[in-house]
């Protein structure tokens, strides 16, 4: 895919940064997702600040039935997709991350404490969506300030 002519290319040095960015968050969201539930208890009540963020996480989960940690996750994880992947066509990024969606929830299969849910993995696919379009939405309105200046 090749950037539209109302927007200007990213420049090498933050396409490289959104690269770092994107495995920064890959691997997080792998972390996330993998780690035995009774050790993610135990860094909650380690770090008290990961702790007070992932009860009010959780709260709004249980309020709505959506689980927004995966939200979260995907949210910036599709954001960060489409930032290092400026030219990649969003067919792609949709198969990147449902793959990682899917191949998560499997492996949960082997994990003690973790349960997998066909769920989580659309919840995973229309967040990381979300991202991708508001990476998108965020480039095409600062190319558009950019030109107004």
């Amino acid at each position: 895919m090749t950037p539209s002519p109302s927007s200007s290319p990213p420049t090498k040095a933050a396409v490289s940064l959104a690269r770092i960015l994107l495995m920064l968050v890959t691997a997080l969201v792998l972390i996330a997702l993998l780690v035995p539930s009774d050790v993610l208890r135990f860094l909650r009540l380690q770090y008290r600040w990961l702790g007070a963020f992932v009860n009010v996480v959780e709260l709004e989960t249980l309020r709505y039935g959506i689980n927004f940690e995966h939200v979260i996750a995907f949210v910036l994880l599709g954001a960060a997709s489409r930032a290092a992947l400026p030219y990649t066509s969003a067919r792609w990024l949709l198969l990147w991350v449902a793959v990682l969606a899917v191949a998560t929830e499997l492996v949960q299969l082997w994990i003690p404490g973790r349960t997998p849910r066909m769920v989580d993995v659309l919840t995973d696919i229309g967040s990381a969506l979300l991202g991708t379009w508001l990476a998108w939405l965020l480039r095409r309105l600062a190319a558009g300030s950019a030109r107004t200046r």
